[in-house]
């Protein structure tokens, strides 16, 4: 699935280039989305960088089932041809560790921002289990049948 998101002004124009994302649903649970980053400008026959400031959910919710980010892949650099990709890990919904080559670092408020502007692929994993939830409904159905019959079949004492 391919959906566009048009970067807006306050005043409803359209303030930037248009950021594309590619969303994918993998057989284990997980959703990537993935964030086109770079666009062609036609002035200079070069690509560039879009660096629209986006907001990343704590959880998604697609086809009533509940995605919980684990964490996003950045990419700082000007354009294709240069820079570098780091792996921001998030626990509970909030980026914990910066995760670089051969490092592992806590987060700082700096990177935070950083992350915002320069997101390239954000992934999910899904949290709530369908069969679970189905066999939970069956169960209760069952429990407040008995529940019924044993009130309306009890006999006085």
């Amino acid at each position: 699935m391919v959906a566009n998101i048009n970067a807006c002004g306050q005043d409803g124009t359209v303030a930037g280039p248009v950021l594309t994302k590619k969303i994918t649903l993998d057989p284990n649970d997980n959703l990537i989305i993935q964030l086109v980053r770079f666009s062609f400008d036609p002035t200079t026959g070069m690509p560039s960088k879009v660096t629209t400031e986006i907001e990343i959910n704590k959880e998604l919710i697609i086809n009533k089932k509940k995605y919980k980010i684990q964490g996003v892949v950045v990419h700082i650099g000007a354009d294709t041809n240069s820079g570098h990709y780091y792996y921001v890990r998030y626990d509970n919904g909030e980026p914990t560790f910066v995760i670089s080559d051969s490092t592992i670092e806590p987060i700082i408020e700096e990177t935070k921002e950083t992350i915002k502007e320069n997101a390239y692929i954000l992934l999910y994993k899904k949290v709530n289990d369908d069969s679970s939830y189905k066999k939970y409904l069956k169960y209760k159905k069952k429990y407040l049948s008995f529940i019924k019959f044993f009130i309306k079949n009890k006999e006085p004492i």
